[in-house]
Order: C-alpha cells, then sequence, then structure tokens
C-alpha cells in the first residue's frame, strides 16, 4: 500500500467471507497498516475454508474513508481433529534403495499428532552393519536402536503435503545422521494420508555406489481410540505358539485398545507393546516390534522381532482369535539375530565362533491360538483341571552314541494349580524327578529335571491347540547348554485328548 498518501490518518484492512463483503458481518481478522505499507496477514488463523476477500479502508483527516477490495482468494483450513491421534506402522524395507540382506522391515515407528499439527513419537530401528571378514557383503550385524521423535508440521510449497522432517541425535554424541525420518501428511485425500520415510545412512556399504538403505510406510492407520467398542470385544488373553514349538507368546489385549505381550524362546525373554488399529478388511491389528541387544566388551548379542499380529472374529464372531501375519510376511514374523565378535567399534567375522547373524522366520501357519481366560469353565485353568495328561520330551542332550534319550511322565493339576508329575511306566527310559509349575493366568508349565550325572535342564510349555482340532495340548521345549556352553533344546509335549 502507498504508506504517504496526502492527509490520511490511517489505513486498516479486513479479511472477510466473499459472500459477506457486502454484509454489516464482522471482519474474520482485521489490523492496521504500518507506515512502512508492507503488512503479512497472519491467515494461518482463519479456521473456516471458503473463498475470501480483503478490503482496505484508508481514514484522512477531514473525516472521509476510502475503501478496495481485493480479489478474491481461496483458502483451504486443515482440519486437524480428523488427523489428531497416534499412528504405528512397520518400516518396510525399500526394493533397490541398496540393501540386500533379505529383510523385509527395518523397524517400526509411533508418532503422535496434536491437534496443533505438533508431533511426537519414537522410531524403533535396526541398523544392518558391517562385519569384517564376512563371508559375503550382505551378512550384517543387527543393531536395534531406539530414538525419540519431536517436531511439528509445516507447509513446504503451495500445493504440496505438510512436511515433518528432522534428523535424530543421540545423547552425549555429536549430530550424526545415521538415519534422516521426514512424514508426509497429504490433506489432498479423504482421510488424510500419512506417509513415513527412512534414510540409514548406517547401514550402507552393500554395493559400489554405497547407498543408503530406504524404509518406509504409506497410508498409515490410526489408532483406535479407547471408546472404540471393538477394542472391548478384542480384550482378554491369548497364547500363540509357533510352528516349531520353539516360540510362544503371552498377549493381553486390553479394553483401552492396548496390547501388551511377553515372548518367550529358548535363552531368551521379551516384552513388547502396540495398539489396535484397523486392516483394510476392518480387522484389528497390531503393529508388532520387540528389539534387544546387550553389548559387552567382545561381543553384540540382539534378537528382534517384526511383523503384524491380527485380531479377527472366530467362527461364532462372538469373540475373536490372534494370529501372525501381514501381506509381506503371512503367516509368520520375521526374526534378525546376531550373535558376533566386537573388536573396538567394529563387528568381526571369525573371532571366538560368535558367527550367528541373519535374517530368518517364526512360521505360524499351523495357527496354534489359545484364548486364555482363566474364569471361563470352558477355557483357560478349567481345561486342564483334574485331566489325565501325559508329558513326552526329547532331551536337548545326546550321549556317546549321539543319541537323545527320550522322557516321559503322567502329569495332573490339582484344584489348587499344583502339579504332579510321575514317571510314565512305558516311558522309553526311566525319567528323572520333575518339578512343574502352572501359572494360572498366562497357562505357562514352567519347571525342570536332572538326569544322573548330568547338569539340570529347564522345561518351558505353553497351551496350544490347531483350529479345528478337538485336543487341546501344551507345547515347547526343555533346554539345557552343551559342553561348549552353547544352549541345545529338545521338543516337549503334553497331550489331553477332550471328548
Amino acid at each position: 500500500m502507498d504508506a504517504a498518501s496526502a492527509g490520511a490518518v490511517k489505513t486498516s484492512y479486513q479479511v472477510q467471507l466473499a459472500e459477506n463483503v457486502q454484509t454489516t458481518k464482522g471482519a474474520v481478522l482485521e489490523g492496521d497498516m504500518p507506515a512502512a505499507g508492507a503488512v503479512e496477514i497472519p491467515i494461518s488463523k482463519v479456521s473456516k475454508s471458503g473463498s475470501y476477500k480483503i478490503k482496505f479502508t484508508r481514514a484522512f483527516a477531514d473525516g472521509t474513508a476510502l475503501s478496495v477490495m481485493s480479489q478474491p482468494f481461496q483458502i483451504t483450513a486443515l482440519d486437524w481433529e480428523e488427523v489428531a491421534g497416534t499412528y504405528e506402522a512397520l518400516l518396510e524395507d525399500q526394493v533397490g534403495s541398496g540393501s540386500s540382506d533379505g529383510a523385509k522391515y527395518r523397524g517400526a515407528i509411533s508418532l503422535t499428532v496434536s491437534r496443533n499439527g505438533a508431533v511426537s513419537g519414537r522410531l524403533n530401528y535396526n541398523e544392518a552393519l558391517e562385519i569384517i571378514g564376512a563371508p559375503q557383503p550382505d551378512l550384517r550385524a543387527y543393531r536395534p536402536v531406539s530414538t525419540a521423535l519431536i517436531g511439528s508440521f509445516s507447509a513446504t510449497a503451495a500445493d504440496a503435503p505438510l512436511r515433518l522432517t528432522f534428523t535424530p541425535t543421540r545423547r552425549g554424541t555429536p549430530v550424526v545422521e545415521r538415519q534422516t525420518i521426514s512424514a508426509d501428511l497429504d490433506f489432498s485425500q479423504s482421510p488424510p494420508a500419512l506417509t513415513v520415510t527412512v534414510v540409514d545412512f548406517a547401514s550402507k556399504g552393500t554395493n559400489s555406489a554405497a547407498q543408503p538403505w530406504v524404509s518406509g510406510a504409506s497410508k498409515i492407520s490410526k489408532n483406535l481410540s479407547k471408546a472404540n467398542p471393538q477394542c472391548a470385544k478384542i480384550a482378554g488373553r491369548y497364547v500363540v505358539s509357533s510352528d516349531d514349538s520353539k516360540a510362544y507368546f503371552l498377549v493381553n489385549a486390553t479394553s483401552t485398545g492396548a496390547v501388551l505381550w511377553t515372548s518367550r524362546q529358548p535363552g531368551y525373554t521379551g516384552s513388547g507393546s502396540g495398539n489396535l488399529s484397523l486392516t483394510e478388511e476392518a480387522n484389528a491389528r497390531v503393529v508388532f516390534y520387540e528389539g534387544r541387544a546387550s553389548t559387552s566388551g567382545n561381543a553384540l548379542n540382539s534378537m528382534s522381532l517384526l511383523g503384524e499380529l491380527n485380531f479377527v472374529p472366530d467362527a461364532g464372531g462372538i469373540t475373536s482369535l490372534c494370529h501372525f501375519g501381514s501381506s509381506l510376511s503371512p503367516s509368520q514374523l520375521e526374526r534378525q539375530r546376531t550373535f558376533i565378535s566386537k573388536r573396538d567399534n567394529t563387528y568381526v567375522y571369525g573371532a571366538s565362533g560368535q558367527n550367528e547373524t541373519g535374517v530368518s522366520a517364526l512360521d505360524f501357519s499351523w495357527d496354534q491360538a489359545v484364548v486364555w481366560k482363566n474364569a471361563d469353565p470352558v477355557k483357560g485353568f478349567f481345561l486342564f483341571r483334574g485331566q489325565p495328561m501325559k508329558l513326552t520330551l526329547i532331551d536337548p542332550l545326546v550321549d556317546s552314541q549321539g543319541v537323545a534319550t527320550q522322557y516321559s511322565w503322567d502329569v495332573s493339576i490339582s484344584d489348587s494349580g499344583a502339579v504332579r508329575a510321575n514317571a510314565s511306566s512305558d516311558s522309553s527310559s526311566k525319567a528323572p524327578l520333575l518339578t512343574l509349575k502352572f501359572d494360572k493366568v498366562t497357562g505357562q508349565l514352567l519347571g525342570s529335571y536332572s538326569p544322573p550325572r548330568s547338569p539340570r535342564r529347564t522345561v518351558s510349555l505353553a497351551p496350544a491347540c490347531s483350529l479345528g482340532d478337538s485336543s487341546r495340548r501344551f507345547r515347547g521345549w526343555a533346554e539345557a547348554a552343551n559342553s561348549s556352553g552353547t544352549p541345545e533344546t529338545g521338543e516337549a509335549r503334553v497331550d489331553l485328548n477332550l471328548p
């Protein structure tokens, strides 16, 4: 505006809806022009989408006034109420990004968007670091890292998605671009689409160009609210066992949509949590990520599990069943495992015999899932109380001829939950004394036995049954360390045939 007009006392502006400019309705925004003649009008405070005009009014010393109207322009006010909430997703490896280790997932991300566009969250990421002396360049050491995230969405260009970009930092160390995270929120779609991309510079080096690894997730679903009736319908305890009997998961789904779990594998106990969201088929799922690492002076020992935990209605539609599986890993969980020697800040292959690392899968095709409700007469403790059962297992350690012994015990659980185990008369070898404890809350059978002149073995079992199978049983393993200290396992099962 020309601020030097003769006789001018004040110049002001009003932002109005274009349809109201000829009425006496009040302005949406208003203010005075500064003497310099230029002003930034804070239209970001406009809360309603529509066509607007700006009315400029100049008052003169003689009491007269002159007004002029701008051309109409469109304002689109973003509805943060629609997007406010928490979003969780697995980070899928992007094909052709330079990675070649066969992993489908790189980690998981959780972002909470507030009603003003502020963002907080956490990145759980598995760095796939180079190993000195590895026989193949795609053999990697997997190190789980966790980084807190904070920022806000802001527009980057006209008609472009709102974009949040930042680089995680680590406390006490300089800013290093190990992973950069960007989040796009596209309001041109309904509902607005959230996309996350992670660029990993720490894991590069598997090709001549040493490209960074890229992973991400698109069209991320918002978590269910606490008031959603689907959360209360799913609430309960579940036990899910792998096909090979060497992993089981104790899952607790709450009525608020939070899901907590404990995992059990030979020599390993883990835990994690997530929240329910909906799949495209309107079933509920949880982003499943569990990562743990311990680094001593000379070794890295890590274990990560990545996938989806799904809850689908049973045949009657009254309750839900629990399954593992995703579009990338049907009926599977991806396992990234490392036990490798460490020298200074590098990982070394071939030292001290610690050369276990790689990507594998836990299979759940048999669908061994149990709804465990301790107070329900048709689920939980009541199914096994007072019933004759037989525990059969293969001893984890072999004899001098390379043969593993098989033992059998007759097992019963009293009304109080106490367990009695006696050597079976048809056991192929004389079974040693076995002590067992039954956990009514989780359904686990845990115990131990010691063969003559041999170290103690531990026994871990969980309830398991397949869909359509009339029998319920416990499945698990016996575990012991061999002469070199390496853990060995043998299959164990408890059978109970119901009428």
